[in-house]
């Protein structure tokens, strides 16, 4: 049996509020998706299942469900990343009032800490798998 990438993204959505995904059609939301779904593949490196995104639509194994949400975490930081480099957030203009630049460093500010607590969760998540699977000395 195998798991579909649908599995990795339905715990994905689930952790995150993004309305800007409803403007987009079917196929756009599944190609920015399993690109997000790639990139935090990427960060996985201990997975005993393999993790290669080659079939359109399903995993060459059956994941955990441990798995699954280490990836849909990963996928959030992925998801997180380009909201904090966005150079809007970091622009001032002359005529902004001061109340506007606090809420845009304010809101940099709460992404970065959302970030950062995220990480801490999956290093817990990925040290805890390691752990169950006996690959403690590869954590080094």
């Amino acid at each position: 049996m195998t798991t579909k990438y649908e599995e990795v993204y339905d715990s994905f959505m689930q952790k995150i509020s993004d309305y800007s995904f409803i403007l987009l059609t079917n196929e756009q939301l599944d190609t920015f998706l399993k690109n997000l779904m790639k990139s935090a593949i990427v960060r996985f490196k201990k997975c005993k299942n393999e993790l290669i995104v080659n079939d359109p639509i399903e995993f060459s194994s059956e994941l955990t469900q441990e798995e699954i949400e280490i990836i849909a975490l990963l996928m959030t930081v992925e998801w997180i990343r380009p909201r904090i480099n966005n150079i809007e957030l970091l622009k001032q203009s002359l005529n902004t009032k001061d109340w506007n630049f606090y809420s845009q460093a304010n809101h940099l500010k709460e992404l970065r800490i959302l970030k950062e607590e995220t990480e801490n969760e999956i290093d817990r998540l990925i040290v805890s798998y390691s752990y169950s699977n006996g690959c403690l000395k590869e954590l080094r």
